[in-house]
């Protein structure tokens, strides 16, 4: 299958193919299977901290990774991919004095503004946004409460839910709008036997996914489990059999949790971004890295391909993308006709491409 990704915004943009003509681009050049191993230490990551409670936005085909903050220091501070493996750090999102040990940052995109969430110290929420996934973050809201760990899903129909953590499961709230939660709240059947944190939804195929962790963040067995529910995203969750998806309690790979999910660079495989616990810092706060594995669905039922601490394939990018910016272009030949834009790939084709006319 030819997977295909053009980003960017544009007044009007017309891509063209004929018999002769084809996409290529950066995909084809890493046609070369390459691997990678959890798990990952990056650059400018928190000392004595490292990177825990990972949350990974995908915007426009780029990935924006947001974790906790080192206890005592303000800040959230920021990561950028193209890949899922390779990332780059862009500096700090926001340097809020009330994201000072932010926990659990989480960042959702809608009608042109970046909103993100985040507890300071496990001590109820903020709201801040931006016009960039980058930044500067700029506060909105008082604290709102609600425990620790809060995450945001969207629905198809626009309307918005926050869950956060509980000591008899997920609890979740329906949002009168991106700034506002509804102080009613419903306690799920996303459970794993008393405190219960690190939520996400996320919904395939018309099912409501949710992940969620426990127990303790120092212990061995940290882990992560998964329910569904089919009637809406505060519904009746179904907890199945093959539970936990994630966990390892292996000397040099336990404390498995607090999980993001993301569909991949080729539109259709999804990835769940965790972290393992390496220790306790000086501080008394604990020590995690990053992980990234591929899920994978039966039916309604999920799996994860893992979790693994041994080689990879990096996940598949596109057969072609570009980026629709002052360099991208340069892969392009560009016409203007009547206000409208033309863009030509001069490639030239395989034999066996199928031409559009």
């Amino acid at each position: 299958m030819q997977h295909l990704q053009f980003l960017g915004t544009l007044t009007l943009l017309i891509l063209v193919l004929s018999s002769g003509w084809a996409l290529q681009g950066k995909g084809a050049e890493l046609m070369a299977e390459e691997f990678y191993t959890n798990n990952f230490e990056l650059e400018e990551q928190w000392s004595d901290y490292g990177i825990g409670d990972p949350y990974v936005l995908r915007y426009n085909g780029r990935y924006y990774l947001y974790p906790s903050t080192k206890d005592g220091f303000p800040g959230v501070r920021v990561w950028v991919s193209e890949d899922l493996v390779n990332w780059s750090y862009a500096g700090y999102a926001t340097e809020e004095p009330v994201t000072t040990t932010a926990y659990a940052p989480e960042v959702v995109y809608s009608n042109g503004k970046f909103y993100m969430y985040t507890s300071p110290a496990g001590n109820g929420h903020y709201v801040l946004t931006s016009n960039s996934p980058l930044g500067p973050f700029e506060l909105q809201t008082d604290n709102f409460g609600m425990t620790i760990d809060g995450s945001v899903f969207i629905d198809d129909d626009g309307q918005w839910y926050f869950t956060h953590a509980g000591t008899q499961g997920i609890i979740g709230h329906a949002m009168h709008d991106p700034l506002n939660v509804s102080p009613a709240g419903r306690t799920l059947n996303a459970y794993l036997g008393h405190w219960t944190e690190g939520s996400t939804i996320f919904k395939r195929e018309g099912t409501y996914y949710m992940t969620y962790t426990g127990n303790h963040v120092f212990s061995p067995g940290y882990r992560i489990n998964y329910s569904f529910a089919t009637d809406e995203p505060l519904g009746s969750y179904i907890t199945p059999r093959n539970n936990p998806i994630i966990i390892n309690t292996t000397d040099n790979f336990f404390g498995l949790g607090h999980n993001s999910i993301v569909l991949g660079p080729n539109l259709d495989a999804y990835y769940i971004v965790y972290h393992n616990l390496v220790g306790r810092s000086m501080a008394g706060p604990p020590v995690r890295k990053m992980n990234i594995d591929r899920m994978a669905f039966n039916g309604k039922k999920l799996v994860v391909l893992g979790p693994t601490y041994f080689p990879q394939p990096v996940p598949e990018l596109p057969d072609y993308f570009t980026w629709i910016d002052e360099e991208g272009w340069n892969e392009w030949l560009i016409y203007e006709r009547d206000q409208q834009i033309l863009a030509l790939s001069p490639a030239v084709s395989e034999p066996r491409f199928i031409s559009l006319r």
